[in-house]
């Protein structure tokens, strides 16, 4: 079996040995067929209902899997949070996916709970999503990667490439704004007020970046 820690160190795959990871296999599977087949009582097309249903599973795994993340220590609130999603979506519709996967991914930079630094691969991954991301919705989303990178970098095991990854998010976060101003403002806010704002976030990135000495 191919060790996944030298393509990704963010990435971990499931130990089926576990109990709780067999739970939540078993739930998302539910939630898939729950999901078809409210769709498809509602006289959805198969297809359509059957890519709810899985969006739907995917929802309540990512669920879990985050609040694995934040709280490690405890089985039990990694399955209240699936069981909320799981209620939830039948109300509303599944979660965006890519933004719960960059939240996930996100989180694993910033909590080593691998226990390995994030690789290039993992670097690339996160960078396409954040820009992604950024592009539909706001600047926000970018300047939180850059952060996560510049947190990481500051870690046991850090590398100082992640600086660098951090100030080409800024960059293109900017560049997005620019491209497609009408979808980067935040309620409230001015375009003149972003700019003191990401203005501060480079400078803080600049001073971070010319004091470090971990030279890797």
């Amino acid at each position: 079996m191919a060790d996944i820690s030298k393509i990704s160190g963010l990435g971990r795959p499931l130990d089926f040995s576990y109990e709780t990871n067999r739970g939540i296999v078993y739930l998302t599977l539910i939630t898939f067929l729950a999901g078809t087949g409210y769709q498809m009582l509602q006289d959805v097309p198969t297809m359509q209902s059957a890519i709810w249903g899985l969006l739907a599973g995917l929802s309540v795994f990512f669920a879990w899997a985050i609040c694995r993340e934040l709280d490690p220590d405890r089985d039990l609130s990694a399955f209240v949070s699936a069981g909320i999603t799981f209620s939830l979506v039948f109300f509303w519709a599944p979660a965006n996916l890519v933004f719960l996967f960059w939240i996930l991914l996100l989180i694993r930079t910033v909590n080593r709970t691998t226990g390995i630094p994030p690789t290039l691969a993992d670097a690339v991954i996160l960078i396409g999503l954040s820009g992604w991301i950024t592009w539909q919705e706001n600047w926000g989303y970018g300047l939180l990667t850059a952060l996560a990178f510049t947190f990481d970098s500051r870690l046991k095991g850090g590398l100082r490439r992640q600086f660098f990854f951090a100030g080409l998010v800024i960059i293109i976060t900017i560049v997005l704004i620019y491209v497609k101003p009408q979808h980067q403002y935040l309620p409230g806010w001015s375009f003149r007020e972003i700019g003191w704002i990401i203005g501060l976030f480079l400078g803080i990135f600049l001073i971070i970046s010319l004091v470090s000495r971990k030279i890797r």
